[in-house]
């Protein structure tokens, strides 16, 4: 009998317990919702315009809900720093990829020296430093021109090299493949009747076919001075031009005085054929002399002219 009050005592208790527990949970206050998950992104400090590169002094970099980030929102300042807006981007707006250009200097693989100019040479596999020009390389220009004496025939045709640029640095050096002009090619497969290995008239007519060869150029993109540049400009589209290279080595600056020497020479004789003014006599500037100014006194019966001065 006292084990059956004890036990059921127990289960009284138990239940009282789990009650108040119950009710302790539900008066406990909500839990807070969970903070979102902030980034951060690059953002314009101020409007910045298009057309002009993004330096530093205009972006600055915030955290944002991870919710209000575009997918395409750039994260770090060193990757939008120098890159050029195509639209205009407003005062706090996230700075995304899409709307940025990658600068020329990046895409081409180089950058030109401030007040240097880029002009590219194309050179031949015959060319004399084809395969040994590099990037880095200080390298002299020059034209290498056919010379045909009048009256002479063909066989008579000379060459005249002419220095056009000393010192100029080699930016990039690439491999360009182009196709010549098509050129008629002579298939001398075998043709039923035919008994020789030279093609016939039946051959010839169902073989011929046009082919276009591949041409393999090396393109040199040198730094030179404009200067420089008009030189080289000019001769690359002379038709009887063809341009080369000669490395130098890296420390070698020098200037050869030849150079200057003929550029002094042409300036002089410039100066000398201009005519000089011929040098006038100064003329006096003669005033006209104004009429002396009388008049007549009467002294009775006396007259008399008197001038007067001024």
């Amino acid at each position: 009998m006292n084990r059956m009050l004890i036990i059921g005592l127990g289960l009284v208790v138990g239940l009282g317990i789990l009650t108040v527990i119950f009710f302790a949970l539900r008066r406990q206050p909500p839990k807070p919702p969970e903070k979102p998950k902030e980034v951060e992104v690059v953002i314009a400090r101020q409007a910045i315009p298009p057309g002009r590169p993004i330096s530093g002094a205009l972006i600055d970099i915030v955290k944002l809900p991870e919710s209000e980030i575009p997918p395409d929102a750039l994260h770090v300042v060193d990757d939008v720093v120098g890159r050029i807006p195509v639209q205009v981007i407003k005062e706090g707006e996230v700075i995304r990829n899409s709307v940025l250009l990658v600068p020329a200097s990046i895409a081409r693989g180089y950058e030109v020296p401030l007040g240097a100019r880029a002009v590219a040479i194309y050179v031949t596999p015959n060319s004399s430093t084809a395969d040994i020009v590099l990037p880095g390389d200080i390298v002299d220009v020059f034209a290498i021109y056919r010379v045909t004496p009048q009256g002479a025939q063909a066989a008579a045709e000379g060459t005249r090299t002419v220095l056009l640029a000393q010192g100029a640095q080699v930016l990039a050096v690439d491999k360009i493949t182009e196709a010549g002009e098509e050129e008629p090619v002579r298939v001398t497969g075998a043709v039923e009747g035919a008994t020789t290995g030279q093609p016939t008239e039946e051959a010839t007519k169902e073989g011929a076919a046009l082919r276009k060869p591949q041409i393999i150029l090396r393109r040199v993109v040198l730094s030179v001075s404009p200067t420089q540049a008009e030189r080289i400009l000019g001769a690359a589209h002379t038709a009887n031009a063809e341009l080369d290279l000669a490395v130098r080595n890296e420390y070698d600056t020098s200037i050869l005085p030849e150079l200057e020497a003929r550029a002094r020479a042409k300036r002089r004789k410039a100066v000398a054929r201009k005519p000089r003014r011929a040098e006038r006599a100064p003329t006096a500037i003669v005033q006209p002399m104004r009429p002396p100014r009388i008049i007549t006194v009467y002294r009775g019966t006396n007259r008399e002219e008197v001038i007067l001065t001024e």
